[in-house]
């Protein structure tokens, strides 16, 4: 297939696609298709909305010829003995890591966005040529000649998101044999060799934990907004990684947080693109590709993801564990937690999907958040039981050494009797608990904490508001309610907006909520559908202080001293390594 794409006005943001395909038989009519999700994000997108209409003609004498448009995203193209040329119109104007952009300043695209494939042609090879100003450099994992791309079949371009401007700042450098590129696009000053230090050394832990490196050339696509913004999408030699705003991003926050995105799209490398669920193993783009195994490709990305700038000693252990406070004190305020498993939330990213709460109130986990906890536990689990000999690393590499380099997909029950391979143990019940299950980890998270010198204790929520009443407030607005709380209990609705507390103007609800945290009960004046109502809250056994946190300890034992020690450690890659339960 051979895609052309040119750009118009910037100012429409549309870009004109053009597709050659190669004939067949007389009257032979193909059915071409729109992906309807792009990997990365498990939930069904929209992109039939921003193409325009598709056309085909006969590339000698332009005459045109039939396009019936069949579903949302498939169409039925008369190609006919000649072949044809298609084409249409898509509208770029995405600014996160999943979408694509043309404007004055450049162009980024994720070309599973906007082109059209057949199933026939899938696994034939593609090139794409950019119709573009002299002056534009090309930012793209994809061999590249001038300005035209090749790709060995779709697969590798739907997955190979590119840059193309002139205001692109790039830096490159190599982590062993690994060829590294910086491309930032966007108002920023990138102090290249903190990136280099710290990518270096992650990079370094990551390729030691599985052995080696699926790839010789990596492109880190950062795209720099000046608002507030952080999101990240893993590729096969790639990643986009869209932070704002760029005039702090050198700032220790902002740069921590950044380094995290890198180090955890990077270690998708290995952990979904290479090693992926058999579910997924091809993609299919016309349709859902439901799994049950996102704590692994996500849940436990996100663990290594901060785990490894820890093993490469970017991070000391009270960073790790903040990172890890973090993502315990979000799951805890999830009242979902107590009726969706793991297994579930992955299966049902494609209902739910991603960001604010859908559908039911109160029924929703995350399985990044959750799938951070469970591997933490997992490691625990399988290093204490090992004496250390083993951990989660190992469970990684010989899935990756003897799954994913066999191009084959596993299935839980591969990842099951892995862990238990080196755990030296039955995993049946931590899987019933925690994954299939809906166990609180409060019990857990103790031993964990213990065998590495950390002391669990219990917090409450930071927003009184939440805290006290069972209130998640966005601004003045309720974005949630905790069952049994005292707003639920006063029958509050997602969506109502606080307008007073105690007869005084909530200008911000919280301060309110914090001055008045003493009293046995407030008066609420809120809008409910556009009415002005009023409710009187009274404080019950709801407030508790129920959030488990792990603290370093100040009194660690020698054993969890040396566990402290193993942890960083990654241990040696043995490739005959044979061991029994």
């Amino acid at each position: 297939m051979e895609y052309t794409l040119s750009f118009i006005e910037p100012g429409t943001q549309l870009i004109s696609v053009t597709i050659r395909v190669e004939g067949g038989k007389k009257g032979e009519k193909t059915t071409f298709h729109l992906p309807k999700w792009r990997p990365g994000r498990y939930e069904l997108q929209r992109f039939d909305k921003l193409i325009g209409e598709v056309q085909a003609f006969d590339e000698g004498s332009k005459q045109a010829r039939t396009v019936t448009q069949i579903t949302t995203h498939s169409w039925e193209i008369e190609t006919g003995a000649e072949g044809c040329i298609i084409h249409y119109l898509f509208y770029a104007n995405q600014r996160d890591s999943g979408g694509s952009v043309f404007d004055k300043d450049g162009i980024y695209l994720n070309p599973c966005n906007f082109l059209l494939y057949t199933t026939d042609t899938i696994h034939e090879p593609c090139t794409m040529a950019l119709e573009i100003p002299e002056s534009y450099r090309i930012a793209c994992g994809l061999k590249q000649e001038k300005n035209t791309l090749f790709a060995k079949d779709f697969h590798e371009l739907a997955d190979s998101p590119l840059f193309a401007s002139d205001k692109l700042q790039h830096d490159d450098f190599y982590v062993g044999e690994l060829h590294v590129h910086l491309w930032f696009m966007g108002e920023c000053k990138p102090d290249f060799g903190s990136f280099r230090k710290d990518i270096t050394a992650y990079t370094q832990a990551q390729i030691a934990v599985f052995g080696d490196c699926p790839v010789s050339e990596y492109h880190y696509l950062c795209l720099i907004l000046p608002y507030t913004f952080r999101h990240g999408v893993e590729h096969q030699t790639a990643s986009v990684n869209t932070i704002g705003p760029g005039f702090n991003l050198m700032q220790p926050e902002k740069y921590n947080s950044f380094i995290e995105l890198l180090s955890h799209e990077f270690f998708h490398t290995w952990n979904v693109k290479y090693l992926r669920p058999a579910d997924m193993y091809p993609y299919e783009y016309d349709k859902e590709n439901y799994s049950e195994l996102h704590y692994i490709t996500e849940g436990i990305t996100s663990y290594y993801g901060d785990l490894m700038l820890y093993k490469s000693g970017i991070y000391n252990l009270n960073r790790f564990i903040k990172n890890l406070n973090t993502e315990i004190y979000d799951h805890s305020l999830l009242p979902g937690k107590d009726k969706i498993s793991l297994r579930k939330a992955s299966f049902n990213s494609w209902v739910n999907g991603y960001g604010a709460e859908t559908g039911i109130p109160n029924h929703k986990i995350s399985f990044y958040t959750k799938g951070y906890i469970v591997a933490f536990l997992l490691d625990y689990e399988i290093r204490s039981h090992s004496k250390n000999k083993f951990s989660l690393d190992n469970v990684l590499r010989e899935m990756y050494q003897k799954i994913a380099k066999q191009s084959k997909g596993y299935t839980k029950a591969d990842f099951k009797e892995i862990c238990e391979k080196f755990g030296g143990k039955s995993f049946d019940a931590f899987f019933e608990k925690y994954i299939d299950g809906i166990s609180p980890l409060e019990d857990a998270l103790k031993s964990a904490g213990k065998y590495f010198g950390l002391v669990l204790r219990k917090i409450g929520a930071s927003a009184t508001s939440e805290n006290i009443w069972g209130l998640k407030l966005a601004g003045n607005q309720i974005q949630g309610i905790h069952p049994n709380s005292p707003a639920a209990l006063a029958g509050l609705s997602k969506g109502d907006e606080i307008v007073a507390v105690n007869g005084y103007k909530a200008t911000s609800g919280e301060e309110l909520f914090r001055y008045f945290s003493e009293e046995e009960e407030i008066t609420i004046h809120y809008f409910h559908f556009e009415q002005i109502q009023s409710v009187v809250l009274v404080q019950s056994e709801f407030r508790e202080e129920k959030i488990p946190t792990l603290a370093i300890s100040a009194f660690p034992s020698e054993d969890s001293e040396e566990n402290i020690v193993e942890w960083i450690k990654i241990q040696p890659f043995e490739p005959n390594l044979v061991v029994g339960r």
